[in-house]
Formats: C-alpha cells, structure tokens, sequence
C-alpha cells in the first residue's frame, strides 16, 4: 500500500507487472479514512499483453475529477509496481484561458506605457 503523506492526490498509477493468470490482479484507491474509492482487476479490465516478452508490463492507475486518493494499493500474485507517478487536481481549462487573458493584456498594457511615454 502507497500513503501519500502530503496530502490527497486526483491520479495515481505505476508500471505494473504480475504473473498472469495466477489470480485477480487490482488496482484501489482509497480516501484518508481507507474507503474504497475505486478498484479494478488489471486482468479483466485492461489486461497487460505484450507478445512474447518476459517481465515486462505497462502503466495502470486510475485517475479521479478531484484529489481524494489518500492510498494506492495493488494485489495479485506477485505484483510489482515501479515509477509510481501521480497528479494533483488539474486546474479547470476556463481557469487556464483567463489567466492567459490576463498576462497577455498585462503585457500589452505594461508596453504600451513604455511606448507613449
């Protein structure tokens, strides 16, 4: 189990390995109070298939609209998980375009001033 200790994130997933067919291999979330927020078998709903290569896998997680997962876990027979990457919350894209809006206008005003003067 993976704590994220400073503080809840939106996305978090690894490079993932196990062997397959063995039994279920899943993903969860969980919140800071460890209530499953979502879980899913590797196996059953995004399945690892490289042909012919051994010991090798591919990036599963799961991702959320708001930072609630305070844990990850994964089960299976023996799994392994490397370069675990997650995500705050992404800021909304209106957000994005008015802030944009308001450095450009910024920086036409700060050059106009130094142009009339």
């Amino acid at each position: 189990m993976f704590s994220f200790n400073d503080g809840p994130v939106a996305g978090v997933g690894a490079f993932n390995n196990d062997a397959p067919n063995k039994a279920d291999f899943i993903i969860s979330a969980f919140d800071a109070e460890m209530n499953l927020l979502e879980s899913y078998d590797i196996w059953d709903l995004a399945p690892i298939k490289i042909p012919g290569a051994i010991n090798d896998g591919a990036f599963r997680g799961i991702a959320l609209e708001t930072s609630l997962i305070s844990h990850f876990g994964i089960t299976g027979y023996l799994p392994e998980a490397n370069d675990l990457a997650f995500t705050s919350t992404p800021i909304p894209e209106p957000s994005t375009i008015l802030l944009l809006v308001a450095g450009f206008l910024g920086l036409v005003g700060a050059g106009g001033k130094k142009i009339f003067t």
